[in-house]
């Protein structure tokens, strides 16, 4: 047999010989499609509808392409654990239109599952795995969030989750009154609220969290918002009567929470600090002249 190395159609003609090496006419040139190549793999596998109630999952992907034989049907692949190994569960899916957006939709459970898609094309080369889509309709569960039901909040402070997921959270929802006005998406989900554009008065906290699939789960508190302005600032470096030989001065001390701390001399604005999470502030600023001066915050 000829070896061939490229894929492409071939033309064939077939003529006999007889015992004294004389040959008779050639038949009519016959095809013959050789398909070397696999079909290109899926890359976009994903979620296009879920439907808890009737526990069906809707999933798409753009049909790849194939050098000559065409993609002739994928094996959908089903892990629990995402390792494709033993355990695992493979459906067949006849395939359409290359370019096309493929749909199917499939049974499932209310546990974690993992898919991915191989394609074969009529010759039977097998494509590279696909991406690997995570369905997950479990929701993440809450534990606490450090707002006490019916609390009266004065300052801006801290919001601290404690909430966990099966497969991982990966951003918390804030609302007020079902307004959402912030989004933590790094652990611990941690939000300072500085209460921007919140009217005093009764109001309903909600915080919603969110994992990879889209599940999500909530918590709410009811409080009351009463804003008071913060409480003067402390200095505790320099101490009052402090003398320097160097016009470089370094001011620290205490202050409310995310507040923002106005250094001033001899009634002047110097520098502007802006207080941690610690409730401590620095700043640093140079000295113009020698002279008895007088420091604020």
């Amino acid at each position: 047999a000829d070896a061939l190395s490229a894929s492409g159609t071939y033309y064939y003609r077939v003529a006999a010989m007889s015992a004294d090496g004389l040959f008779g006419p050639r038949s009519d040139a016959a095809p013959a499609a050789l398909d070397l190549l696999p079909p290109q793999a899926v890359f976009d596998l994903r979620a296009a509808g879920y439907r808890p109630g009737a526990g069906e999952l809707d999933l798409a992907w753009t049909a790849p392409l194939d050098d000559l034989s065409g993609t002739a049907r994928y094996f959908l692949v089903r892990s629990p654990d995402g390792l494709f190994g033993a355990g695992s569960s493979t459906e067949t899916i006849i395939a359409l239109t290359p370019g096309a957006t493929v749909a199917y939709t499939l049974a499932v459970g209310v546990e974690a599952e993992y898919f991915r898609l191989v394609s074969e094309d009529g010759a039977g080369n097998l494509s590279a795995p696909s991406n690997v889509f995570l369905f997950d309709p479990i929701p993440p569960v809450w534990s606490g969030l450090d707002v006490t039901e019916g609390v009266t909040i004065s300052r801006p402070r801290y919001l601290n989750p404690s909430v966990t997921d099966n497969i991982g959270v990966v951003r918390v929802e804030y609302a007020l009154d079902g307004a959402p006005f912030a989004s933590a998406t790094v652990p611990p989900f941690s939000l300072f609220w500085n209460l921007v554009g919140a009217a005093d008065g009764a109001h309903v906290l909600t915080a919603t969290a969110f994992d990879a699939f889209g599940s999500s789960s909530a918590v709410a508190r009811s409080l009351s918002l009463n804003y008071v302005p913060p409480a003067a600032p402390v200095i505790n470096s320099p101490l009052d009567g402090f003398v320097t030989n160097s016009a470089t001065l370094t001011v620290s001390g205490t202050a409310p929470v995310g507040a923002t701390v106005q250094l001033q001399l001899d009634g002047l604005d110097l520098v502007a600090a802006q207080v941690g999470p610690s409730g401590s502030w620095s700043a640093q600023t140079v000295l113009a002249a020698e002279n008895d001066l007088t420091l604020t915050a």
